[in-house]
């Protein structure tokens, strides 16, 4: 019987982590503009996420304090001086369609050079699809702020 615990553990923590990577990733993508970095921060949120809900049954009953945890890992990130790169010249648009990429790459530059705040609250809402509400709770602010 004890060897059911460490395995359903495993495997909804994996479950979580399936379940929210791409999200995740794209992100902290969108608030640093670094693959390398995005990756980090996503593994740093997850680890730090999974570490502290000491209760795994509960992993999936709210995704927010995840992101909560990328918003302080990527602030973290851009205080230490490192600078968004331009990560759709790597590869990662589909150059094929030149005027998409244009359009993709100046909505990724205008979003670059916003104050991280409001950079934050923009993916959240547009990319995550999270309400005012939960980005509200994210970023502990009132709904004027949002």
């Amino acid at each position: 019987m004890k060897l059911a615990w460490p395995v359903t553990k495993r495997k909804r923590i994996n479950d979580y982590i399936e379940s929210h990577k791409n999200s995740v990733f794209e992100f902290s993508l969108l608030l640093v503009g670094n693959a390398s970095a995005a990756e980090e921060i996503s593994t740093s949120a997850f680890l730090q996420v999974c570490q502290q809900r000491g209760d795994h049954r509960t992993l999936h009953q709210s995704h927010l304090p995840l992101y909560v945890k990328v918003v302080h890992l990527a602030e973290g990130y851009m205080k230490h001086g490192k600078q968004a790169e331009p990560y759709l010249k790597d590869g990662h648009a589909d150059t094929k369609d030149i005027p998409l990429f244009k359009e993709r790459e100046l909505l990724y530059e205008a979003l670059m050079d916003l104050p991280m705040r409001d950079r934050v609250i923009l993916v959240l809402k547009h990319t995550c699809s999270l309400s005012t509400e939960d980005v509200q709770e994210v970023l502990n602010a009132a709904y004027e702020q949002i």
